[in-house]
């Protein structure tokens, strides 16, 4: 006969010091959404017990806290494996890897990834997975292509992250040199690979070789329809997406968005409204695609109209829908829409989205409402790069240079964030307003770093700035270093900023020789007329200043009157979509 206690053993692991028995209950139950929670109570019960976590247990809690999104619990389950010598372990070490990168601190990440002394495949896919979707793409393939060189080797799911980078940054040569690498290994048969490369080529502008690969799946999946037909539309193929729409066995609402979608940014867009009329089954991103496309069209207006048809109609409005009129309100620098817009995300419990909340400080900003701006970044609960890099430029936007300075200092203490290109291109062009000497000694200190520290390399923007902070002090021959060692010599604006940066200086000789520059390569330009022409004035050479004008007459560049921008308060469809709210 079986004894009473026998059967609780077999029913509950709490009547037994076995930790298989623990690990396979808490594994039980971390399997069921409702009871993850559960799961990580049970597990503090079996330690009350004297029971001692092991491996399996271990990497059962990590990926359970993932799931719960519980930070805290993650950061004491690594001091936990760490003081019990699990260091090593690279199957615990490849969970914390993903449980810091799902949580965007990168940094931590990559420091459990340093300290495996022997790293799986796993291991590799969780820290280049975290920054791609972090949208650290750069350190994404530097990874890979030391993965690349180690005894490990890629496997399908690298090759897909790897896909994925190179199409977010357009890199053709090295998506190519991809698609080679799959070759070798094997893998042009894994349709989710192929599906990858289309999207990849094209993101990179290669229609052709991306439905060359479509061409050689042997069972298409939807997927594979679905990335052909956006690949078309995306480069503005839009005949050819919608033959490969007709074709499609079973087109669903993805495979129509993405037609509607290249319609909208590539044709007209009144052919977009009269495809979403016709679709069978509209869902809120077809109505987004549209709205997007009068943005990008420059019909600000008119989307906004379509914003308070779309609240009309009970459409939903999501993240996108809401960032994207408020890109349209910026444009226009339209305070009063901006502030409906602002008023409908509140209603919708969106404006401390990260994505939401860095379109509207994007918006106040350029609406001249920086104090706006900072309560919308400051209430915040979580603020990605993209948040920064907003007000960051919100500043520098505003000439608010020493609050560019002061913010840029802080983000660089912020965990699993790094500056990037454009936090220091706002940083740059702060350093170089006005002519303060510790802002422009600073804002060489802030280029060498960039370049040196983050290892970013220099775009003709950020040259831009900074032969405006060498002009101003006074080292324009440096600036003129700096445009040959870096390529530029044939990009008009830098040679503009140098002029510039001569004029503010009174150098006359080095005025007319950069203003020679400009015109030869961007053709004949009033302001640089103008300036030159106040430079002459400025030194009394009376002759000179006849000589420009008469020459900007000989030539017919007169210059055009000023005007303002009135912000157009169009209160009936404002309160229409405040109504509709």
């Amino acid at each position: 006969m079986v004894s009473k206690r026998a059967n609780l053993d077999h029913q509950n692991p709490m009547y037994s010091n076995n930790v298989v028995s623990w690990t396979i209950h808490i594994s039980n139950l971390a399997k069921h959404d409702s009871h993850r929670e559960k799961a990580m109570i049970e597990a503090s019960r079996m330690r009350s017990f004297g029971i001692e976590p092991n491996s399996y247990t271990l990497v059962c809690l990590i990926n359970t806290s993932i799931e719960l999104g519980w930070i805290l619990y993650g950061k004491e389950l690594h001091c936990y494996v760490v003081q019990s010598g699990f260091s090593s372990n690279v199957y615990i070490g490849s969970s914390l890897i993903s449980f810091y990168a799902k949580s965007e601190l990168l940094t931590e990440a990559q420091k459990v990834f340093d300290e495996i002394p022997c790293r799986n495949i796993v291991a590799w896919n969780s820290l280049i997975c975290g920054y791609v979707q972090s949208g650290r793409y750069r350190e994404a393939m530097s990874l890979v292509v030391e993965l690349e060189r180690s005894d490990v080797g890629a496997d399908s799911f690298t090759i897909n992250a790897a896909l994925t980078a190179c199409a977010q940054q357009c890199l053709l040569d090295f998506g190519q040199t991809i698609h080679s690498r799959i070759v070798k290994l094997g893998l042009n048969w894994n349709v989710v690979v192929q599906n990858c490369l289309i999207h990849m080529y094209g993101e990179c502008g290669c229609v052709d070789e991306g439905v060359k690969v479509f061409n050689e799946i042997t069972h298409k999946d939807p997927v594979s329809w679905n990335s052909v037909i956006g690949a078309s539309a995306a480069n503005g193929r839009l005949s050819e997406s919608l033959n490969f729409l007709k074709q499609m066995p079973c087109p669903d609402t993805i495979s129509y968005n993405e037609v509607i979608h290249g319609i909208a940014q590539f044709g007209n867009i009144e052919d977009a409204v009269r495809f979403l009329s016709r679709m069978p089954n509209p869902s809120p991103s077809s109505w987004n695609s549209v709205l997007a496309g009068y943005v990008i069209q420059d019909r600000a207006v008119e989307a906004l109209e379509f914003f308070a048809k779309m609240r009309l109609e009970g459409v939903e409005q999501d993240e996108f829908t809401h960032s994207t009129i408020l890109k349209g309100v910026s444009s226009l620098s339209a305070l009063t829409w901006g502030r409906v817009v602002h008023s409908s995300c509140i209603k919708s419990g969106l404006d401390t989205s990260v994505i939401c909340g860095s379109a509207l400080v994007d918006m106040y900003s350029k609406c001249g409402e920086v104090s706006s701006a900072e309560l919308v970044f400051h209430s915040l609960p979580k603020k990605n790069l993209v948040s920064w890099n907003t007000m960051l430029a919100g500043y520098a936007h505003n000439g608010k240079a020493s609050e560019v300075i002061r913010l840029f200092e802080q983000l660089k203490t912020v965990p699993g964030l790094a500056p990037d290109d454009l936090t220091f291109l706002s940083v740059l062009s702060a350093c170089a307003q006005g002519n303060a000497g510790d802002k422009l000694q600073l804002g060489s200190q802030y280029f060498e770093s960039m370049t040196k520290e983050y290892k970013i390399s220099p775009t003709v923007e950020h040259c831009t700035c900074m032969i405006g902070i060498l002009g101003r002090r006074g080292e324009a021959w440096r600036a003129k270093e700096m445009i040959q060692e870096l390529g530029y010599w044939t990009f008009g604006s830098v040679w503009k900023a140098l002029f510039s940066a001569c004029c503010w200086n009174g150098d006359v000789k080095g005025a007319e020789t950069t203003a020679a520059k400009v015109i030869e390569l961007d053709g004949e330009d009033e302001l640089v007329y103008v300036q030159l022409s106040n430079l002459y004035a400025y030194h009394g050479r009376w002759r000179e200043v006849s000589g420009v004008r008469r020459h900007m007459k000989e030539i017919r560049l007169l210059k055009e009157p000023g005007c303002s921008w009135l912000e157009m308060e169009n209160l009936e469809l404002a309160y229409s979509i405040e109504k509709s709210s």
